[in-house]
């Protein structure tokens, strides 16, 4: 049966993505290097019996015919020699499920084992192969021990301090051949192999063109589709395919070798294990490492590959490559499905035009999507694949994509320009596994199964299909897709390279500094070069030894405030590191200097220990010092390694260095408190008066006006209050003051006046007399005025609000006995389907978390501030009024929270909470109020926090968890025609006027913070509560 050479493309598809390490007859892998525990002089002969255990390499092979199937052998291979295991079972070839090993999986072979160099097979007589623990090497340094990579494969790595550079290479390059198979540039070497009785019936040219498309030359060929140029154009140039043309024998790519066989007699992996030997006598051991990928070209009539009938075809999706197989040279011309268009990355956050992919658990119910075809990644803001995790969690995921006929994908064989659902056995769409076509859908189709539905609402030609993806029986929402991740603004700041540091940098002030993708990667290591490296201030370099992300690498960091506000001198802040490690061997070090400009560094705390494999997430908390520019760093090296004197950095093999500059802060220093000051001023002081003078004063000190009398009055007062109050009432008293005395005080009184108040008075008269009065005043009423009634003033009625861009909230702008957000704060932050508009909507930068899916995740939706029920007058001074808050409160609403507040000033708020935090009602959409009195101030403002879990509020009066939401809301308040306080009569009395009684009590009152003053303030009352207004102490932690 003569093996399928003519569509390279679909050939090679299973090696690079079905598996990194398998076998095909016409696309076969590199092998594998050397291992430790294998002798390099293991010899072969017709029948060869170990006579102890050894170490190998659990391989699958994958073979494609001519004729459209394929074939699977499971295999051994020890010191590049394959061999197929002869006792397995059919279901284990099938599910390539052998004792639980994967392909790439390092493997103990029992003494005893049979290895036949004509049959290429194995036979283990009784015993059994199991997985290779990692063994201690001559110098007892462990190794490091089976990680699972790219695609889920394992080996065991030689990695020890002391290998020299011949086996450091070999390790590196099988490791980049194993986990990095998807990026990067790729050498390959085409074999053609001759038997004694057939060869391959291509040429060399031939099988050049096929492959790389070029000329014995090098120059490019007429044929335009062809291994290299398929990948090239799928992948948007992340892989690329170069013939190894610096070994002399191998011309551009190709090379011929004879082997002392017959193909009729002997097996394809024997003649492929005849063939290797034969590349490393003429061009030496090392040569299979030259090269990332090489192909065996096997003669026809080879024995023992039989043929296999169409309905027992491993594959026959062909939707794209890697399904079912072609004859033609020149096309199909298609990519691949779905699952292993996710598996190669090539659309995601690595990919040439970002990331345009999601992963959903739909566990919000519902998404709405616009898909556009991979032949659109490059110009589309469109998703182009959508993977649904299995909610069983076992890797058996789901994908949704649509088939877009044109372009690089214009041949698709079936469901063109549809919407296409495939699942994966096993993996979730990281690894080899078979992908299970389910299902095409047209405009009106739908799909479902128990984990999820698809509905295809519409599709536009080969351009995009407007999809539905939901859980549950209907999807209700109409919004689009939301953005994946919430805008930076003035809080939130994305970093971007600064030259003149060589490190990434925040330039803004905010109270987080992302790196983003600046630091992915470690130096030039293999398939993952860190972008501007080496990203470190005083030119720490990285080593470049390993593979992305199968060895360390520092890809991330994150600086943030632990309180929500910009980072300022002081303040306690977080690094936030994802770190790719290697193991527990991968150790950990942060630091941080003050000026990033000339950086001396300062270690946090210890050296910390990665958690485990791959990656992970550590962090590290320090005080910021003085200083405007400040920087940190990370450190991950292999095993304890020490640190540069001066540098603050390590230099071993595997080891990465990454800082981060960003700016702080500086403290603001708080105003000093006013002096004392003997005379009056026009507002009263913190602290009382001077001390009365030990001698009487020759004339009656001045009254607190804002301009003194020059004399007392001539005439007495016609009439002295009944009885002074102990406390200054709001209103005037219901009944009328006595007579006056009878003989008034004409002249100063001899002696000094008895003990002053302890305080001031709390306002001064609101229009002191310029001028003293030359009559005494006319007695009062009989009946004083009263208030004015809410019955006699109708007011402005309800009042809608208005987004104010100078406040950065909604505002109602007119006076009105109501104030209505309407619905100005719908939503929460950039959540999933409930963008809110002008969000954040508060005027302190409080941010709301964008966590979550509207109307399933917590909200603060409408904001009304309102007079009584009944009372239509506007809005004023002393009035009492309700806060109506319509939140969404998640699931039974047990676990979410709420605060109210409110500030007598907006252009300058100091919120005071208003009683106790409120837990939800219930879940979904529910009402909460609270009611306070309004305090003087003419535009004034309530504000809503909406918290998942109780937390403690920020200085700004705010929670910022990942479900928070925090709204605000703008209004007038009419100024209270009541006088706050009675003017001082121009002459002091013979003893000073008593505390006022409390026959009208206005009752409790909450401070707000009187700039003037600079403190807490309160208004008429029988108590005056300071709230949270002095809760801490000037700038100390937290």
């Amino acid at each position: 049966m003569q093996l399928l050479v003519a569509n390279m493309f679909r050939a090679a598809a299973i090696i690079f993505l079905a598996t990194s390490f398998s076998f095909i007859s016409v696309g076969a892998s590199k092998s594998a290097a050397l291992f430790r525990g294998v002798d390099d002089d293991f010899e072969i002969g017709e029948a060869e019996v170990l006579l102890e255990e050894k170490r190998g390499t659990f391989v699958i092979e994958v073979k494609d015919y001519e004729d459209g199937h394929d074939s699977i052998s499971l295999n051994i291979m020890i010191d590049h020699l394959v061999y197929e295991l002869e006792e397995v079972l059919e279901d284990e070839v099938v599910s390539h499920d052998y004792e639980g090993l994967k392909s790439g999986h390092a493997v103990t072979i029992p003494a005893g084992t049979v290895l036949g160099a004509k049959s290429a097979k194995a036979k283990f007589n009784g015993g059994k192969i199991k997985p290779a623990e990692a063994k201690d090497d001559d110098g007892g340094k462990k190794k490091k021990k089976e990680k699972s990579g790219l695609f889920g494969r394992n080996l065991l790595d030689g990695r020890t301090e002391d290998e020299d550079e011949k086996q450091q290479r070999t390790v590196d390059q099988l490791h980049r051949h194993l986990y990095s198979t998807t990026f990067g540039d790729k050498k390959v070497v085409a074999v053609i192999v001759q038997t004694n009785d057939s060869i391959y019936e291509g040429t060399e040219d031939g099988l050049r063109e096929h492959v790389f498309g070029l000329t014995a030359d090098g120059s490019t060929s007429d044929d335009m589709f062809n291994l290299s140029s398929g990948y090239e154009q799928c992948s948007y140039g992340a892989i690329t395919f170069s013939p190894l043309d610096t070994q002399p024998g191998i011309d551009n790519g190709v090379v011929t070798v004879a082997v002392d066989m017959d193909a009729v007699e002997s097996k394809s992996m024997a003649i492929r294990l005849q063939a290797i030997t034969k590349l490393k006598e003429m061009f030496g051991d090392d040569i299979i490492d030259a090269a990332d990928y090489w192909m065996f070209c096997i003669p026809p009539n080879t024995a023992g590959d039989p043929s296999v009938n169409k309905t027992n075809w491993v594959y026959q999706d062909k939707t794209g490559m890697m399904g079912f197989s072609y004859g033609s040279d020149e096309g199909p011309v298609m990519c691949f499905n779905s699952a292993k268009s996710w598996q190669s990355g090539w659309y995601g956050e690595n990919g040439a035009h970002g990331d345009k992919t999601l992963e959903t658990s739909l566990s919000h119910g519902c998404l709405e999507i616009s898909l556009s075809g991979i032949a659109d990644y490059d110009t589309t803001s469109n998703l182009v694949l959508v993977k649904i995790v299995n909610p069983a969690n076992d890797g058996k995921d789901f994908f949704v994509a649509f088939n877009a006929k044109k372009g690089i994908n214009r041949e698709t064989q079936e469901t063109g320009d549809k919407v296409t659902v495939v699942q994966v056995e096993e993996g979730g769409g990281t690894r080899y596994a078979k992908s299970l076509f389910l299902k095409e859908l047209g405009a009106g189709g739908n799909y479902t199964n128990d984990v999820f539905t698809v509905e295809v609402e519409s599709i536009t030609g080969s351009e995009f299909a407007n999809v539905k993806i939901y859980s549950g029986p209907t999807c209700a929402l109409t919004t689009p897709a939301p953005s994946p991740a919430p805008s930076p603004g003035h809080w939130y700041q994305l970093a971007s390279y600064d030259e003149s540091f060589g490190a990434p940098r925040c330039s803004s002030f905010g109270s987080v500094c992302d790196s983003q993708g600046l630091l992915n990667g470690r130096g030039n290591v293999s398939g993952g070069n860190e972008p501007n490296q080496p990203n470190t201030l005083n030119s720490c370099t990285d080593s470049s030894h390993g593979t992305y992300h199968y060895d360390e690498s520092v890809d991330k960091i994150v600086v943030s405030n632990n309180i929500a506000r910009l980072m300022t001198e002081g303040d306690t802040v977080t690094i936030t590191a994802t770190v790719w490690c290697w193991g527990p061997e991968t150790k950990v070090d942060f630091y941080y200097a003050s000026d990033a400009s000339n950086p001396v560094w300062v270690q946090i705390g210890e050296r910390q220990q990665c958690p485990g494999r791959e990656e992970n997430t550590l962090t590290a908390e320090y005080t910021l010092p003085e200083g405007e520019i400040q920087a940190v760093r990370v450190n991950s090296m292999f095993n304890d390694q020490p640190v540069i004197p001066g540098k603050s950095c390590t230099t071993g093999g595997w080891d990465e260095t990454d800082d981060l500059v960003f700016s702080v802060a500086a403290i603001q220093p708080t105003d000093p408190p006013s002096p004392q000051n003997p005379q009056p001023t026009s507002n009263p002081t913190p602290a009382p008066s001077n001390a009365p003078s030990q001698q009487p004063t020759p004339s009656p000190s001045n009254a607190p006006s804002q301009s003194p009398t020059a004399s007392p009055s001539s005439s007495p007062t016609s009439s002295p209050s009944k009885s002074p109050t102990n406390q200054p009432t709001t209103a005037p008293s219901k009944s009328p003051t006595s007579p006056p005395t009878v003989q008034p005080t004409n002249n100063p009184t001899p002696a000094p006046t008895s003990k002053p108040t302890e305080v001031p008075t709390p306002l001064p008269s609101k229009s002191p007399t310029k001028n003293p009065t030359t009559e005494p005043t006319a007695p009062p009423s009989d009946t004083p005025t009263p208030m004015p009634t809410n019955d006699e003033d109708d007011g402005n009625g309800p009042q809608l609000a208005s987004y104010d861009p100078s406040l950065g909230a909604p505002k109602c702008s007119s006076f009105g006995s109501s104030c209505d957000s309407q619905g100005l704060l719908d939503g929460c932050g950039t959540m999933t389907n409930g963008n809110e508009p002008n969000q954040p909507n508060t005027l302190n930068s409080c941010y709301d978390g964008s966590g979550g899916t509207y109307h399933s995740d917590e909200s603060v939706d409408k904001i009304v501030v309102s007079q009584a029920p009944g009372i239509t007058s506007d809005m004023t001074e002393g009035d009492t009024v309700t806060i109506t808050a319509t939140v969404w409160c998640w699931s039974t609403g047990a676990p979410d929270y709420i605060d109210f507040y409110y500030a007598s000033d907006a252009s300058n708020p100091v919120w005071v909470q208003i009683g106790e935090r409120q837990q939800c009602p219930g879940g979904g959409a529910q009402t909460v109020t609270a009611e306070y009195t309004l305090p003087e101030g003419d535009i004034q403002a309530v504000r809503v926090n909406l918290m998942y879990q109780s937390s403690t509020a920020s200085t700004d009066s705010c929670t910022t968890g990942g479900y928070d939401d925090t709204d605000d809301l703008v209004f007038l308040v009419k100024e209270s025609q009541e006088p706050l306080t009675s003017a001082p009569t121009s002459t002091p009395t013979k003893n000073p006027t008593p505390m006022p009684t409390n026959e009208d009590d206005s009752g409790p009152q909450s401070a707000a913070y009187d700039p003037s003053l600079g403190a807490p303030k309160c208004s008429f009352g029988s108590s005056c509560d300071s709230q949270g207004l002095l809760d801490g102490c000037g700038t100390m932690t937290n």
